[in-house]
């Protein structure tokens, strides 16, 4: 009757092992879903209840954060500061920067049809050199010619 009673604690103690692993394990599970935000009393959470750096800048909402959740040492800070006053005047200006490097000119000078410019008229239209600058025209045809400068670069 022994052996039988042997076979029997260890089956007993094999069950109740599994038991109490089984609750264990879905006990936790259980707990977990269980408890929500709302069955924490405010300000018991610490920074040793979290993990390091489990709650980064990136995971709090911009304007959830209020002064009553900062520590008092912050909120003692912000009072020190207080709010800040009206916009002062403006400033005397600085000293003028070095002048930049010289641009190329916004104009070119043409004295004449050659190195890369030319001349395109139509319906007997001109294009002609006269004192400072170029003239378009006369056109015979009372203004519907035209008369173009052009530059291909060489």
């Amino acid at each position: 009757m022994s052996k039988f009673s042997d076979a029997r604690r260890r089956s007993l103690a094999v069950v109740a092992a599994a038991t109490v692993l089984a609750l264990a394990a879905g006990g936790g599970a259980v707990a977990g879903s269980l408890i929500t935000s709302k069955d924490i009393k405010d300000k018991t959470i610490t920074s040793a209840d979290l993990h390091k750096n489990s709650v980064k800048t990136q995971k709090v909402k911009d304007g959830t954060l209020k002064i009553q959740d900062l520590n008092k040492n912050a909120q003692d800070a912000l009072k020190k500061v207080g709010p800040a006053g009206p916009k002062g005047p403006a400033g005397t200006a600085g000293p003028q920067g070095p002048p930049g490097p010289k641009g190329d000119p916004a104009t070119t000078r043409i004295t004449s049809f050659t190195n890369g410019f030319t001349t395109t008229t139509g319906s007997a239209g001109t294009v002609s050199f006269i004192g400072d600058g170029v003239e378009f025209g006369p056109y015979a045809d009372g203004g519907v010619g035209f008369g173009s400068i052009c530059y291909t670069p060489g």
